[in-house]
């Protein structure tokens, strides 16, 4: 059996991002980074929670097979989005 992740229900112009993966490897991260403005550099991923209207909801760190990592923009802004997975060790 699988578990299937849920987020919490969408507003309009809302997104979430949802990272799956098995149970190997054991703990998978997913990133966003994008500049806010000339002076802001946003980083939103396990250790910076949220920035410019992203937020990390969710840190799977015992397996994909029972959890997912989740990142919920409240809105899409007019920036280039690097989105990424590292693992983490």
């Amino acid at each position: 059996m699988r578990s299937v992740p849920f987020v919490p229900e969408l507003a309009e112009n809302e997104l979430a991002l949802v990272l799956t993966w098995g149970y190997s490897p054991r703990d998978l991260d997913i990133h966003v980074e994008f500049i806010a403005s000339p002076t802001i550099l946003c980083k939103c991923d396990f250790s910076m929670h949220q920035c410019g209207g992203v937020k990390y909801m969710t840190d799977t760190t015992s397996g994909g097979d029972i959890g997912a990592d989740v990142i919920k923009f409240d809105y899409i802004g007019d920036f280039q989005y690097l989105v990424y997975v590292s693992l983490y060790r």
